[in-house]
């Protein structure tokens, strides 16, 4: 390539080959012909200064010559080492704690006890995340990752690199190179063009599209299901016994198929809302069916569109033991959590329509694979004036889920139910990122700022204040269920 991040890649390498016992023999088991030397050529074009980018993706099979792209065009990834005994340590030291946990929050590593650990001791997907987030804070740019998500498992890679777009995206003149053998995350990464390795290779420039959609299922679950997620609270892994445990699943065969399910026959309804590790299957976070309580023969369903509607996704007969659950097209439940370059934070405030939910009954799936991804309790709350107050006691997202904002969906979802039961449901969040998340909603009222303490203790009182955490305070204010469902969800009967 002549320049730096010129027009043109002319790419050649050579390896001379020791004569040996075993070349020799190699070459005659496999009838390889006898060569002194190796060699690979790459040649193409490189428009790269022909319009802005942010994103960019290297991506072909292996030993196709995407190492040798990322090295010789764009100088290839910085060599991470992590030699102390808690990751955020790690991190350069003129990196403020709110940055880093601001950037290690924006690509999924949300674990804040897997912050105290080494990095030998994180999964893959924590380590994929926390690297990623180490080089998000470095000067260097363009950044490069080479062998990209090609150790984790491909949820766990899709959901990251749509955390990872989204944080890139926020930021101003940053740029970000991936090299990586999985096509399977190009929906998810959105790159701004994509370079497929060859004589001549093969450039392409991509505009940005919405990402595969997300069905998920919100229902009761039993109080033993907070044995999954406990290690991953930021602040206890206690959970009072008196809570109602909702939670959050997420139908894996749709993504892992990387299509959209569509809905025959459907009738459109107005929603008002623009809102918001482990390695391996995951088959240990699996919730059993069995410690799901069961609801009524009937389910109802919404899917979240870009374009602010909610659709009927057919009708049919309900199995047994069925769920309350909520489709959810991510792209209007990530607007909830950050901004990206088409869309301001006014945007996300003012354009949401003083209307209600609809939600209309659908028929189940034949046996999708849900897996639980998050979970939250919910306490009645004591106040001295009234008795209509409940409040969030847990929140809680799974490693493999995390940066997708599905806490946040299920938040709304029970505090609708609660609602239209004539409750009022209060957040008490103390995570930075969980108070960013309510400020920027149009569905939330802060009542009380983070460090103070409201409603003043008196000398006979004995509640702890939410174990002594200045948390801040918010009401739900948005869409109300439908009574029937929201019975349902609530009492689980």
């Amino acid at each position: 390539m002549s320049g730096d991040c010129g027009m043109k890649i002319d790419i050649h390498k050579e390896v001379e080959i020791e004569s040996t016992i075993r070349t020799e023999l190699l070459s005659s088991m496999f009838e390889v012909p006898a060569k002194t030397k190796l060699s690979v050529s790459l040649s193409g074009d490189l428009p790269l200064d022909d319009r802005p980018w942010n994103i960019g993706l290297i991506v072909g099979p292996s030993g196709s010559g995407k190492t040798l792209l990322l090295n010789n065009l764009f100088g290839g990834s910085e060599l991470l080492y992590w030699e102390h005994k808690s990751v955020i340590d790690d991190f350069a030291a003129d990196h403020s704690m709110e940055d880093i946990a601001r950037v290690c929050q924006s690509v999924g590593f949300n674990t804040i006890p897997s912050y105290l650990r080494p990095y030998s001791v994180l999964s893959n997907g924590e380590r994929f995340r926390v690297e990623v987030a180490r080089r998000l804070l470095s000067p260097i740019n363009p950044i490069c990752v080479d062998e990209f998500t090609s150790v984790v498992d491909r949820q766990v890679a899709q959901f990251g690199c749509h955390a990872i777009q989204k944080y890139i995206r926020g930021c101003e003149h940053k740029q970000f190179i991936a090299a990586s053998c999985h096509y399977d995350i190009i929906n998810w990464l959105q790159p701004d063009w994509i370079l497929e390795p060859g004589n001549p290779c093969r450039f392409t420039w991509r505009s940005l599209q919405p990402r595969p959609s997300i069905t998920v299922s919100v229902s009761r679950v039993k109080y033993e299901t907070w044995q999954l997620f406990k290690d991953f609270h930021y602040m206890s892994a206690d959970l009072n016994r008196a809570a109602r445990c909702y939670g959050l699943f997420v139908e894996t065969s749709q993504l892992d198929a990387g299509l959209e399910t569509s809905a025959a026959n459907s009738r459109v309804y107005s929603f008002p809302d623009r809102g918001s590790d482990n390695a391996g299957n995951g088959s240990g976070l699996r919730l059993p069916r069995s410690s799901v309580l069961p609801l009524r023969d009937s389910d109802s369903s919404v899917v979240l569109r870009q374009n602010d509607e909610c659709e009927d996704s057919g009708s049919g007969s309900a199995g047994t033991n069925a769920e309350f659950f909520t489709r959810i097209k991510s792209e209007a439940i990530s607007s909830i959590l950050s901004t990206d370059a088409s869309t301001t934070k006014s945007t996300v405030h003012e354009s949401i329509p003083n209307q209600q939910i609809s939600m209309v009954p659908i028929s189940r799936r034949s046996d999708p694979a849900y897996r639980i991804a998050a979970m939250c309790g919910v306490l009645h709350r004591p106040h001295p004036k009234v008795s209509d107050i409940c409040g969030f006691t847990r929140m809680v997202t799974l490693p493999d889920f995390q940066g997708l904002g599905l806490a946040f969906v299920l938040a709304c979802t029970v505090a609708s139910a609660y609602k239209a039961l004539g409750k009022r449901l209060h957040s008490y969040p103390n995570h930075p990122a969980w108070i960013r998340s309510y400020q920027r909603s149009g569905l939330w009222m802060q009542v009380k700022d983070s460090g103070s303490y409201s409603p003043r203790r008196g000398s006979t009182s004995t509640v702890g204040g939410f174990g002594n955490k200045r948390c801040a305070v918010f009401q739900y204010l948005g869409p109300t269920m439908n009574r029937a469902e929201a019975e349902r969800l609530i009492n689980g009967n």
